[in-house]
């Protein structure tokens, strides 16, 4: 592509994303924090992005998918979906990559306690820095299984919103060996009687974590959940079926099927 031609392609990109963040945030903000994501989207290093209701900035990592995240989140809303009855007091935030989901949920709900899990090390420390400055949000550096044990990450080289943890003994292949811990386990050590919003974006592991109905989800008041079955065939079925002994309203919000129980 000549450069006057490649150069005028990214200013239409650039306007369009100024567009879409104007109507959330307004003009005032809107530029900076378009020229902040297309940085982060084509230059190595790390950029900071004050957003409009949260007290700290938000640091992006460059030529990742930390950006791609952020606009899907904070700009196309994709957790903006209905909550029915009080709002939530405990969320749980499972596979929180670098805490975008956790900061727009505390910024949503100021008063809730969030607990976000997130078991690529990388990922982790980014999601203690974002979160640092909110003392409503707790991390631990696990990665969410059916029993307590140990998980790797499958897929090393994927891009960071990618990783699949798998069961370390079953994949010679795998590496960055982490704690895995049940949903039992969580909410005991947490001291959570019950979740009233869980969030969980996994990567196909809800195959494993659902591969029978857990007692817990008797606990939780809604899910909020990413399916994957593009990368694990199944897993959706596994999900679903899970959610049989409760009747349930069903919705969808961008890339989530959002989940109600009402009994």
């Amino acid at each position: 592509m000549p450069a006057d031609r490649q150069r005028l392609q990214q200013g239409f990109e650039l306007a369009r994303l100024f567009f879409e963040l104007a109507t959330s945030f307004g003009a005032a903000t809107a530029w900076h924090i378009a020229r902040s994501l297309r940085h982060a989207m084509r230059k190595s290093g790390r950029t900071m992005l004050a957003v409009p209701g949260l007290s700290a900035g938000v640091e992006l990592r460059g030529l990742s998918s930390d950006a791609a995240t952020f606009i899907q989140i904070f700009l196309r809303g994709d957790l903006d979906f209905a909550v029915p009855g009080p709002a939530p007091q405990t969320i749980v935030d499972v596979g929180a990559n670098i805490g975008l989901a956790s900061l727009y949920l505390a910024r949503r709900f100021p008063a809730a306690r969030i607990v976000a899990i997130e078991f690529e090390a990388e990922n982790f420390e980014q999601l203690r820095r974002n979160t640092a400055a909110y003392p409503n949000i707790e991390c631990v550096h696990a990665g969410l299984w059916p029993h307590d044990g140990v998980v790797a990450v499958a897929n090393p080289g994927a891009a960071k919103w990618a990783h699949v943890p798998t069961a370390a003994a079953d994949d010679r292949g795998a590496t960055e060996a982490v704690r895995a811990v049940s949903m039992e386990t969580l909410m005991a050590e947490r001291g959570i009687a019950s979740i009233d919003l869980l969030k969980i974006d996994i990567e196909g592991s809800e195959y494993e974590l659902f591969e029978a109905a857990p007692d817990w989800m008797n606990r939780v008041r809604t899910v909020a959940i990413e399916l994957h079955d593009h990368l694990r065939p199944g897993a959706g079925a596994r999900f679903l079926a899970a959610l049989r002994a409760r009747p349930v309203l069903l919705a969808s919000r961008g890339e989530y099927l959002i989940c109600t129980f009402t009994g």
